[in-house]
């Protein structure tokens, strides 16, 4: 009998399964390629919004025009209690607030107020990023005080160490060099590096007559080294114009977000 010779065009074709596994692989390095462009040319960047942008939104009309439409709320007055409530939010592309939260509350209906004033009556100048409006994330504080002074001398307010300070002026101290020159001094600690911890500290903290940072103190910390290292950078690194009130430079508190990311 004869034998007969196998032709290769009688053997299966691995080619379409070949073209397959070269397509996933194109795929796959397309998508590595623009997760690494995204990564690196938007570090402060989050799900949510930014945190640092070229320009950052302006409220229009003031902490002080936005504190003075703040309704005290009846079982506060009553129960005496006062208070800072920091509230957290994102600055949309139009300017408007959304998804306000507390950072810090006070209780007593002073934090649903603060949500409120916020939520209602804050109306911002876009952050922009790039040549282009972008959702922003910021925190401000609303101040909740009994005194009959609140208005006439804007907030004033004591530390623990019975110094005065001021948390709204009519000029709000000026950070020099920005937010983005700031985050630049950031050294990212070796701990949470290795941990691969991310995550954004609110640092704040009194900015004296001289423009000089004092008392700063954490809000919100993440851990893993990342809120000494906001500390850090804001008392050593952070230099302001100070705030003005009447005309004069006054101590003035405030808060900074610090960011963390890896890269």
């Amino acid at each position: 009998m004869a034998s007969r010779e196998t032709s290769t065009d009688d053997l299966p074709s691995n080619r379409p399964y070949s073209g397959q596994i070269g397509l996933i692989a194109v795929l796959l390095l397309v998508s590595l390629f623009l997760l690494i462009s995204m990564w690196d040319s938007d570090s402060e960047h989050t799900s949510d919004g930014y945190v640092i942008v070229e320009q950052m939104p302006e409220l229009i009309g003031g902490l002080r025009g936005l504190q003075a439409k703040v309704k005290y709320p009846e079982v506060a007055q009553k129960a005496h209690v006062e208070g800072r409530v920091i509230v957290q939010f994102i600055v949309d592309e139009n300017g408007n607030v959304r998804d306000a939260e507390i950072l810090r509350g006070a209780g007593a209906g002073l934090d649903q107020e603060a949500i409120r004033v916020i939520s209602e009556h804050a109306k911002f100048t876009p952050g922009f990023q790039d040549g282009k409006s972008v959702p922003v994330r910021l925190s401000i504080p609303i101040v909740f005080k009994l005194d009959n002074e609140f208005e006439s001398q804007s907030e004033q307010s004591q530390s623990t160490e019975e110094q005065v300070f001021y948390e709204i002026v009519e000029q709000e101290p000026e950070l020099i060099g920005g937010l983005s020159g700031l985050q630049a001094k950031v050294k990212y600690p070796e701990i949470a590096r290795k941990a691969h911890v991310e995550g954004r500290v609110i640092v704040q903290f009194i900015v004296d007559e001289n423009g000089n940072v004092r008392d700063a103190e954490i809000l919100r910390g993440a851990g893993a080294g990342l809120n000494e290292e906001a500390t850090r950078v804001v008392m050593e690194e952070a230099e302001f114009i100070p705030g003005h009130q009447n005309g004069r430079a006054v101590p003035t508190r405030m808060a900074l977000p610090i960011v963390f990311k890896l890269r």
